[in-house]
């Protein structure tokens, strides 16, 4: 099974093996009219599985929110991983197909059989959304070598079959106009997106080796500009040997590429953080508490893996692999508080977890943050939990230490005393040592008190607690979030 979302995946293909279950425990009321008295859909209602305990059940396994409503005579998917029908348009929602057919009838009146091929997808144009394919004349080549592919897919249209209706029939097309993505981005060369022609073809070439993962997307022109078509099955391509070089590539622009390729998989990354909103809050006094849940963690953590499998190969060297690695290989958790005093939980099943694919947590507050690699992660037994901690610093406290900082330095920001500490169920507490490689640290910065400043010149101070004085962290001004990162070590 599949499912695409409007304009994410948000289950790559997996296999599922199903057994009959109660539904019911999964349902939520129906929002719709027609909807009747429900007498509930436990394992009585059925002979065998069909695609709505399948779907549930992948739903569940990869941790997607969604609303399965019980309409008495049938089921109906209204939200995916918040994409809800009607959103995009009067058409809009959800729609399924089995072995590349759209079926006539409710998931729950689909059985399944051995060997299904289970898409669902969220078509902004109803039965108008293309349903496609990608095809590529070759997978594995050399680089420089070219690469042909062929995308083509069908919309559907009126029922079909004797007797009864056994299908809906299909329209098959050429995608024309469809931009090609390599690795979740625009493809160009030469600077131009790379789009399909008349014949839903187009030709590519890669410069270096890697893995690169193909796909398409494509808007309609007319009727809102939404995506007219299902995201096809991703093909990859092998490309092995050494890089083109075109005589004009120095050692300046392989530094850029080689950063290219971590700041693209930090922007991946990035779409698949943690938002507050799926965090428990909790008020205490001056303190605000939050909670990340294992299926949250872990659903982000699940998809950055496949983010970094792809990243890895394509690194210039041990350095940049090692940078991807620690680096940027963490589950972006974002956290929108209002209070100076903020904590953040995590349990002891889901920092094992974490730890076992090799993931650690960036943890962004409103005007601070820290990263922190899985191998800085402690290691913890499921009845424990760690928290990541901000607090300011008392005003006595903040004057003694900010007094010892050099005259030069202008001070900008509060003190914040960013922690992390691992708590056992008797609320006793062990210091996390943060003090490690690719461990950073991020402030953000007021813009009117930088204004008339180089933004060179702004730099973190990390207070030594063990040497008692203040180091100033290799620091770095990132424009297009207004913050600078500093690193530890």
């Amino acid at each position: 099974m599949r499912v695409e979302g409007y304009d994410h995946t948000i289950v790559p293909r997996t296999k599922v093996k199903v057994g009959l279950f109660d539904l019911s425990p999964y349902l939520g009321p129906a929002s719709g009219s027609s909807a009747t008295k429900s007498k509930g859909w436990g394992i009585d209602k059925f002979n065998e599985p069909t695609n709505a305990h399948a779907v549930v059940k992948v739903l569940n396994n990869h941790g997607v929110n969604y609303d399965f409503q019980d309409y008495g005579w049938s089921l109906y998917i209204a939200m995916m991983d918040g994409d809800r029908e009607f959103d995009e348009g009067p058409m809009s929602g959800w729609m399924y197909s089995v072995n590349g057919q759209l079926p006539p009838v409710g998931c729950n009146a689909k059985p399944l059989e051995d060997g299904d091929e289970i898409l669902w997808f969220y078509g902004a144009y109803g039965f108008d959304t293309a349903v496609t394919k990608l095809h590529a004349n070759k997978t594995s080549v050399k680089p420089g070598e070219e690469v042909s592919v062929t995308l083509d897919g069908f919309t559907t249209s009126g029922a079909g079959g004797e007797d009864k209706v056994s299908h809906y029939d299909k329209n098959s097309e050429k995608i024309s106009n469809a931009t090609i993505f390599v690795d979740g981005k625009e493809f160009k060369v030469d600077g131009k997106v790379v789009k399909t022609d008349s014949d839903g073809k187009a030709t590519l070439k890669f410069k270096r080796a890697g893995k690169y993962e193909l796909s398409a997307v494509r808007y309609k022109k007319s009727q809102g500009n939404k995506i007219d078509i299902v995201r096809p099955l991703p093909v990859e391509i092998d490309v092995e040997g050494d890089a083109v070089k075109d005589g004009k590539e120095d050692e300046k622009q392989k530094k850029e590429e080689e950063s290219q390729l971590v700041k693209d998989a930090k922007d991946e990354i990035n779409e698949n953080s943690v938002d507050s909103n799926k965090l428990q809050k909790e008020i205490k006094g001056d303190k605000e508490e939050y909670t990340a849940s294992y299926s949250v963690c872990i659903g982000s953590a699940d998809k950055i893996s496949e983010i970094i499998k792809k990243a890895i190969p394509k690194a210039k060297d041990d350095k940049e692999k090692e940078k991807i690695k620690k680096e940027v290989a963490v589950v972006p958790i974002k956290i929108n508080d209002k209070k100076e005093n903020v904590v953040l939980k995590i349990k002891g099943d889901t920092v094992k977890a974490l730890k076992n694919k090799n993931i650690g947590v960036k943890v962004s507050f409103s005007n601070s943050g820290i990263t922190i690699p899985y191998d800085v992660l402690p290691n913890i037994k499921a009845d424990e939990h760690i928290e990541i901690r901000k607090n300011i610093l008392k005003d006595a406290v903040n004057k003694s230490l900010c007094s010892s900082i050099s005259k030069k330095n202008n001070i900008l920001s509060k003190v914040y005393n960013l922690s992390a500490f691992k708590v056992d169920k008797n609320n006793k507490e062990e210091k996390i040592n943060i003090d490690k490689e690719y461990v950073y640290v991020v402030m953000k910065v007021n813009s009117n008190e930088v204004k008339n400043m180089s933004k060179r010149s702004l730099k973190i101070n990390w207070y030594d607690t063990k040497n008692k004085k203040w180091i100033t962290l290799d620091s770095q001004y990132m424009k297009d979030k207004n913050v600078v990162v500093g690193r530890l070590k």
